[in-house]
């Protein structure tokens, strides 16, 4: 995929009326050892000039080392939360979907990114613009912040039924 910009033009869109209501860092594979001073200090100037700054899947890494997460809540792909806990001590990282921090926001990636983008259009827009989004999307609807990333082990296996109707019948529970 190709951009239109580059990280100049968008520095100098800063000071203009043409200047972004969010800026979002959409990042995959390697971004743990990844670094960019001049994107890094950008990201720091948009949100001293009031810009939402977020980040898709491993683009948390980058809003990260800006220190744009220092106390602040976010998440990170389930993956990867074990070493960025342990690189990154000031970010408050958990296991949602996503994150609305103040004007920070964070999600796992995958279809959490468009979980968060509907809260953003629902919050714009209106439930119903969020709403018809959704049917368009053939959604059943717009995941909240606090959900759990992955499914609980006897979702994705099954098992808990099984497990829960031996033990049931052996202590005599209905």
């Amino acid at each position: 995929m190709l951009t239109d910009s580059y990280l100049a033009m968008e520095r100098k869109c800063l000071f203009g009326t043409d200047r972004p209501s969010m800026a979002i860092v959409c990042a995959d594979l390697g971004m743990e050892e990844y670094s960019n001073r001049s994107l890094e200090a950008w990201l720091r100037e948009c949100r001293h000039r009031g810009i939402n700054v977020g980040a898709l899947g491993t683009g948390t890494y980058v809003l990260a080392r800006t220190g744009l997460l220092d106390n602040k809540r976010c998440t990170i792909h389930w993956e990867k939360l074990p070493g960025f806990a342990e690189r990154f001590i000031r970010p408050v990282a958990n296991s949602s979907i996503y994150e609305v921090d103040g004007k920070i926001w964070t999600c796992t990636g995958g279809s959490a990114s468009f979980d968060m983008m509907l809260h953003l259009i629902e919050r714009d827009f209106g439930e119903q613009t969020a709403a018809v989004i959704c049917e368009q999307a053939l959604v059943e609807r717009v995941r909240v912040p606090g959900e759990r990333q992955r499914l609980h082990l006897y979702l994705a296996t099954g098992y808990r039924t099984r497990l829960l109707s031996e033990r049931s019948s052996r202590w005599n529970c209905t």
